[in-house]
Formats: structure tokens, C-alpha cells, sequence
């Protein structure tokens, strides 16, 4: 089990240091395609900050350990960066 857990961790770093390219944007406007990739982009950093804090709640407050908590806070700013350019699109 100890196995399996590191190997999803170890999926989970890869997916979350994968950059994505941000779409071109044409003529200075916003296009459908980057709010779309955008949208995507969030949606996928929703949900590996919601299997982080999973993880976390198997430990006790005290006991979590920091890579893990790096983890989490990496996921919050990516969130909230994303948020903040889909905003900006507004």
C-alpha cells in the first residue's frame, strides 16, 4: 500500500509541474479557447488540492508532513493565480 501511495504521489508531482502553454492571444482579445483552457487548468488544480488535503486529513494537525503541506500551498496559489487571470479575461 506504502507503494501505491508513493507511486500516486509521484504522479500527482509530475501533473502538477507540468506546465500548459496559455493560448495565443489574437488582436488582444481574449479568445473562448484560453477562458476554455483556463477553466481546465483550474479545474485540475481543484482537484489535486482536494486529494492533497485527503492525504492530510489521514495525519493528525500536528503530524502532516511538509512535503505535503508545500504541496497544498503550491495548489492554492496555482488556484488563485488562474483565478486571477480568468478575471482578467472578464
Amino acid at each position: 500500500m506504502a507503494e501505491r501511495l508513493s507511486r500516486w504521489i509521484e504522479d500527482q508531482v509530475q501533473e502538477a509541474r507540468t506546465v500548459q502553454p496559455e493560448p495565443p492571444i489574437l488582436s488582444g482579445k481574449p479568445t473562448s479557447v484560453q477562458r476554455q483552457s483556463l477553466q481546465q487548468e483550474l479545474a485540475i488544480h481543484e482537484r489535486n488540492l482536494c486529494k492533497l488535503r485527503e492525504q492530510a486529513a489521514m495525519y493528525a494537525i500536528s503530524d502532516i508532513p511538509l512535503h505535503l503541506l508545500k504541496r497544498i500551498e503550491a495548489e492554492e496559489t496555482a488556484i488563485q493565480t488562474i483565478k486571477e487571470k480568468l478575471g482578467k479575461l472578464s
